[in-house]
């Protein structure tokens, strides 16, 4: 009889225990899958964060076009950010407000007449050797990297050369484009330092009397459509 009760306690015990590890055994397997797809869901979301990061890179990239110039803003050459912002202002058009000595990156008056005297403001570390060309728009501002600004030069319609002011904020000096030589149409103003390219912007010239009548909100406006021209 003792044999008996000792046997079916020892079935008993051995029952348990299976069933023990059974239950430990299926919670390490759940534990373990719950990693692994935790860590599957980490791994999906940083590679997700990559692309998207890469992808704005490459957006980003691509809204850039090489060569591209905006009316209004400083086009970088190859001289580097010598210059840091301009003004530039006309006797023709515009009040006061309208021709603001204020010096900007971009948002730059770039709308004038023929025959306007176009006055430059600029904030810069250099003392001389900055000459101002005039030129027929090119499509491809790099062009003007490959210049020999000391010998003869295609398409040019006015040059100065600039010298800076004795009191801060006053012009560096003004051009006009004679409506003799030229016609109405856009044309790159080239800023360069001792012999290399620093800026380009790029303007719109009207026929003379062709923006005197016009009121600032007027001009403002014209400014903005040609931007998309």
């Amino acid at each position: 009889m003792k044999k008996i009760c000792a046997l079916v306690l020892t079935t008993a015990m051995l029952l348990s225990f299976a069933s023990c590890g059974k239950k430990d055994t299926t919670k390490d397997t759940k534990t373990t899958e719950a990693n692994q797809t935790q860590t599957s869901e980490s791994t999906t979301a940083v590679s997700q964060e990559n692309n998207e990061t890469q992808g704005s890179t490459e957006n980003s990239g691509e809204s850039i076009q090489l060569g591209e110039i905006t009316p209004g803003c400083m086009y970088i050459l190859k001289g580097g950010p010598v210059i840091s912002s301009i003004a530039l202002t006309g006797n023709r058009a515009g009040s006061s407000d309208f021709n603001n000595t204020k010096t900007a990156a971009a948002g730059i008056r770039d709308i004038f007449e023929l025959n306007e005297y176009v006055e430059m403001y600029l904030t810069t570390k250099a003392t001389d050797g900055i000459q101002v060309f005039v030129f027929k728009h090119n499509e491809v501002a790099e062009v003007y990297n490959n210049y020999n600004y000391s010998g003869e030069l295609q398409n040019l319609v006015a040059r100065t050369d600039l010298t800076k002011p004795e009191n801060d904020g006053d012009s560096w000096g003004s051009f006009y484009v004679n409506p003799e030589d030229a016609d109405p149409g856009y044309y790159d103003i080239v800023f360069v330092c001792d012999g290399a390219p620093v800026v380009v912007i790029k303007v719109r010239m009207y026929d003379e009397e062709e923006l005197a009548g016009k009121t600032d909100n007027e001009l403002h406006s014209l400014m903005d459509s040609i931007k998309y021209e």
